[in-house]
């Protein structure tokens, strides 16, 4: 399968939690102090429960949608896991990783005001890609060129996503796989989360 020509941005885990605390500091200098967080599942946890413990929020919830694989889109964001609870007279923060297009982000928006019916919602992510239709309350970083975010909760699977456009992960070696990663899509990344991805892969498929 040929591979897409796409930029990739990796973001570390130190970087990452160093975003996190920002993205707290900038909710608190807003003066804005949530009862309760929801985040978008998968990507939006770690982020939502650091952002969480910053500002002392004790009330969490998650919704699921689904829309994205890596790089690339599924369809339209559906709600497949909805908020089960009443968040009303409550002042409410969605927390997720990154806007892209944006309707992720409006449509679990549109979901939490409808179902939980709360007092007042605002909307945080680490990475603001400009080209989205929602412009999130408050973001980090405002990314102007378009960017594939790797971020260190998802890059084992962002790897054997990138690696099975290619062919078949069975065929891949540590080596052959970093080769692969660099001469198809010019990204490069830690031997070692390339070998613990092939080895959950093997591991997963053939005990």
């Amino acid at each position: 399968m040929k591979a897409r020509r796409v930029k990739f941005m990796i973001v570390p885990w130190e970087e990452a939690i160093s975003l996190c605390k920002r993205l707290a500091t900038l909710i608190i200098d807003d003066s804005y102090y949530p009862d309760v967080i929801v985040t978008i599942a998968r990507g939006g946890f770690i982020p939502a429960r650091i952002v969480a413990d910053f500002l002392d929020v004790r009330e969490m919830y998650s919704i699921t949608l689904k829309s994205w694989g890596t790089v690339e889109r599924h369809g339209p964001p559906k709600v497949v896991q909805p908020l089960n609870v009443s968040l009303k007279d409550k002042r409410v923060l969605i927390v997720d990783e990154v806007v892209d297009t944006g309707e992720s982000m409006e449509v679990a928006f549109k979901h939490v005001k409808e179902i939980g019916k709360p007092k007042e919602i605002k909307t945080a992510v680490l990475h603001y890609k400009t080209r989205s239709k929602h412009i999130p309350n408050y973001y980090v970083i405002k990314v102007e060129e378009w960017k594939w975010i790797v971020y260190p909760w998802s890059i084992h699977e962002d790897i054997r996503d990138l690696l099975r456009r290619l062919g078949d992960l069975r065929s891949f070696s540590v080596e052959t796989a970093i080769k692969a990663l660099r001469e198809k899509y010019s990204l490069t990344v830690p031997k070692e989360s390339i070998k613990e991805s092939l080895m959950m892969y093997k591991i997963k498929n053939f005990k």
